[in-house]
Parts: structure tokens; sequence; C-alpha cells
């Protein structure tokens, strides 16, 4: 029984989504208020009940790292990593990962709680249970794919930006040395060529000959578009590396299909490229039994029911339905219910069409095995 509790917090969303999802909301909120009362309390003195709830909120971070600890020795995904079948390794694991070390140090806050002290060790370890979040969002992970993956042009824009600044500052250390305190030496200059590039302007340092202010006027514009690189290189690396994780996504979904398991990786590929996201409502009716049925299914994200007579089937996260229709004129055999809010990738017939229409061989061997999965279907629902 208590196995599976952990089971059900931890490491099984698909099953369980309530309890699972119930359980990140309690910890996302105690994280957020823990660093909320960090924050707050370095200028507005928190007492009484505020210290209350940030003791309750620090012994659930130390309960939710103990939670996780025997959930790696049960063999659960506590790390967001590969796991072991020995209860060691796995342990050891989750220790040493990233999401180990930050559950141990946001448990030991909890420690500084009970001892009444409120030093900066404190304070660093609370704002450090915000990176416990990392753990529900993909963002952490695709910010380290972006940086490893885009390493190489940011450090030739880094490299292009140190060129510049010195360059700058060295020639406004010619310039303005003799008639301005604020470029005396060359680390001054330096200080005021990085503000300047970077478009900052505190003005602290002002150059004073008709020269410098040229000079400086064509830094900050130069520093524009020098600046500009590394946050243009992220974004596009943002950009492709969304793109890429939702086209595996989508690839897997579609290998799990037997109308396309047999079929290359390239047109495979052509098939991801022509889905499309839909969204539903709890309790929506996504396809209803007699219509005439155009498009195929793939769950993303949710749940739905497929109702015919009185028989009920679940389908979940990388299940599908509906694919007969993309190669078969035919009504829908059953109805489609979304049991929760749910996110589908779309395959319709005209876009499956116009696709096989460029490859003759691809439409013989999907009619191929789906006249054959039909055949399977229809002698079954006869039997029922």
């Amino acid at each position: 029984m208590f196995k599976n509790f952990i089971k059900y917090i931890i490491d099984d969303e698909i099953h369980h989504p309530i309890i699972t999802r119930s359980y990140r909301v309690f910890i996302i909120s105690s994280v957020v208020y823990i660093v909320l009362h960090v924050i707050l309390n370095t200028k507005y003195p928190l007492n009484g009940l505020c210290e209350n709830i940030l003791a309750i909120t620090t012994f659930i971070m130390f309960i939710d790292f103990l939670l996780r600890i025997i959930g790696a020795v049960y063999g659960y995904n506590v790390a967001l990593s590969y796991t072991h079948k020995n209860s060691y390794q796995s342990l050891k694991g989750y220790i040493f990962s990233f999401y180990g070390i930050v559950d141990f140090l946001s448990a030991i806050t909890f420690i500084f709680v009970l001892n009444d002290k409120s030093d900066d060790v404190f304070i660093i370890l609370s704002l450090i249970t915000l990176l416990k979040l990392a753990r529900f969002t993909p963002a952490l992970g695709i910010l380290i794919d972006v940086l490893q993956n885009e390493s190489k042009p940011l450090l030739a824009s880094l490299y292009v930006m140190s060129i510049l600044s010195i360059s700058t500052s060295t020639i406004m250390y010619f310039i303005e040395r003799e008639s301005n305190q604020g470029f005396d030496s060359l680390v001054d200059a330096l200080w005021w060529s990085i503000i300047t590039l970077a478009t900052v302007g505190y003005g602290d340092v002002v150059p004073q000959s008709e020269l410098g202010k040229l000079f400086g006027g064509l830094s900050a514009i130069s520093g524009f578009g020098m600046f500009a690189l590394p946050a243009g290189i992220l974004a596009n690396g943002f950009a492709n590396e969304i793109k890429r994780v939702k086209e595996i996504a989508s690839l897997e979904m579609i290998t799990k299909v037997p109308l396309f398991s047999s079929l290359d990786e390239r047109a495979m590929y052509d098939i991801s490229t022509i889905l499309r996201l839909k969204r539903y409502r709890k309790n929506e009716i996504i396809i209803k039994e007699g219509t005439q049925g155009d498009a195929m299914y793939f769950i993303v994200k949710g749940s739905v029911s497929v109702i015919k007579n009185n028989f009920v089937k679940i389908l979940k996260n990388g299940d599908f339905f509906g694919e007969i229709a993309l190669i078969e004129n035919v009504l829908r055999t059953a109805t489609i219910k979304a049991n929760t809010k749910c996110e589908l990738l779309e395959l319709s017939r005209y876009d499956f069409n116009n696709l096989i229409n460029t490859k003759p061989e691809l439409l013989k061997q999907i009619e191929k095995i789906a006249k054959k999965r039909y055949k399977n279907e229809n002698d079954t629902n006869n039997r029922m």
C-alpha cells in the first residue's frame, strides 16, 4: 500500500493523475511560499503565523526528500533519468543527481528553522528550493540542451564582444585620459565600454571631449547589434530545440501505429510534419459514433473513453484512435469522449492524401496493412 502511494505521488501521473498533480501543486505552493517569505523577510520581518507556515512548508521539503529516497530504493524515476533494478544503484543515482542535490539542500532548510537560524546560509538554501520546480517543467532541460548545442556560436559571439569591448575602451582611454578622471586607466575605460556597448547607460562615466562623445555614440550604436547576437543565438536555439522535441514526440507516437510501423524514417518524418495540435475540454465529445470519419488522433496529454454500446475502453498518453478513417471512407464505429482536458495530435485524411499522392508506393503499403486491420476489427465487433 505504502509502495503504491509513493508511486502515485512521484512516478505515475498517467494512471493516477489526480493524486500526482495534487501532490505536485502541494510542493509548488510550498516552494513559492518559502521563497516569498525569505525575500519579504529581508525588508518586512515576518513573525507569528507566517513563521509557523514557514516551518510547515520547510517540513514538507524534508518529507518530500525522504519520500523520494524511498522511491529511489523502489526503483521509481525520482531523478527524471534512467533507473536501476538494483536499489543501491538507484539510490546512488538519485542522491548524486541534480534533482537529488537540490532536494537535499531544500530539506536542510527545515533544520535551520528548527534551530531558529535565519542567517545568510538559510537565505541561500531557501532560494535554492526554487530549483525544485525545474522537475515539473522541461524548461531547464531545454536550456541546458540549447547551451550545449549553441556553445560554439555563443563562444564566438563572446569572443567578438570581448574584442570590441577592449578595443573601444583602449581608444577611449587614449582620447579621454588627459581631461577625464573616469578614464584614468584601462580598467575604468573598460567599465565605460561595457556599459555603453550594452546600452545600459549608467552615466557615471561620460566622455568630455567632442571626439570622445562622437566615438562614444558610435560605440553605443555598434552595441545594439553586438550584444543582440547572444540573444538571437539563444532564441534560435530555443526554437530549434522545441521543434526537435515535438518532432521526436510525434515520431514516437507514429511508430506505435500499425499502419506506419513498417515505414522508413523519412516517411514517418513526412507524416509527423502534417500533424495538428487539437485541445478538448473535459467531457467534450471528440468523435461521435455514426459520423463520417475524416482524421485519426494521437493522445499527447490526458485520457479519453472509447464508448460502444455497453463497452468502454480508456486510452491515455501515447495511445491513438481513428486510423481507419485515413484510408477507408467509413462511419465511426464508436464514440470518443475526453475524460480530462486533452491535447491531441490530429492527422486529417485531407493532409494525409496530399502527402501520399506524391508517394504511390507508400499508399499501397498502408492500404494493405489498413484493410487487414479493418477486417480484424469488424470480425471482433461481430463477435461482440
